[in-house]
């Protein structure tokens, strides 16, 4: 964590020099890094959570849950045969 302001960097190095040492730590650690690096993967994590959270909302289609039963019922089928048996077999 950087400091804030050159004020901020003088008060800590004369009251508090453990805190002003920790806080160096922090900035060459995060030069070593690189800030893009981290904030593409922060980033990255998050788009991961939204994903895994639109899967769990998303309710499935009751056609295609037919469709797919079928499918493994009858394989080798052509699709448009496969289709057409759903069909009579669908109920909404």
């Amino acid at each position: 964590m950087p400091y804030k302001s050159k004020k901020q960097e003088t008060f800590l190095r004369i009251n508090k020099p453990e805190v002003a040492k920790k806080f160096d730590k922090d900035i060459k650690k995060m030069k070593k890094q690189g800030s893009s690096d981290r904030t593409n993967e922060k980033q990255g994590m998050e788009i991961k959570g939204l994903k895994d959270k639109m899967k769990k909302m998303k309710k499935k289609n009751p056609w295609l849950v037919h469709v797919a039963k079928v499918r493994k019922a009858n394989k080798g089928m052509s699709l448009k045969e496969l289709m057409k048996k759903a069909k009579l077999s669908y109920k909404k």
